[in-house]
């Protein structure tokens, strides 16, 4: 799916695992920029089997600028302090070089372990893409998505 300028969208996520998440997105620079949680709401925790919704209220929305969007989940049965420390210190919730770097390590430490499903966008009827993974006990599920921004 091609998404348009003015186009909005909601991250719909049912985790498999009792655990903390965290959305992030990358910019062109390379760095990301904190989705969720925010400095406000450091409580990333989440349930198995328990539907959310990011952000919570509202959407997100494309701009004017065409592009790909990139989205980093990482999902983790255990906290993971050096995220957690990265959020907390982010100025305006953009990650600093060092931990963007970090997270470019865990992603691609990880991305041969993910298989990914059909991809299917269907706007009216609420379809989502899903992406599995197969990790060593204890290892974060990391998934990277592109929304495509024509």
């Amino acid at each position: 799916h091609e998404f348009k300028s003015g186009d909005s969208v909601k991250l719909v996520f049912t985790p498999n695992i009792d655990g903390y998440v965290y959305w992030l997105a990358k910019g062109s620079s390379g760095n990301y920029s904190v989705l969720f949680p925010s400095k406000a709401n450091m409580d990333n925790t989440v349930q198995r089997n328990q539907e959310y919704t990011i952000p919570p209220k509202g959407t997100f929305r494309f701009d004017d600028t065409p592009g790909n969007e990139e989205l980093l989940c990482i999902l983790s049965a255990e906290k993971l302090p050096d995220m957690d420390k990265a959020i907390a210190e982010a100025d305006a919730a953009q990650i600093n070089a060092q931990s963007s770097t970090q997270l470019a390590k865990l992603e691609e430490k990880n991305t041969p372990k993910r298989t990914t499903r059909d991809l299917v966008f269907d706007e009216d009827e609420g379809d989502v893409n899903t992406k599995q993974q197969v990790a060593p006990k204890g290892e974060p599920f990391v998934a990277h998505y592109v929304l495509t921004h024509k």
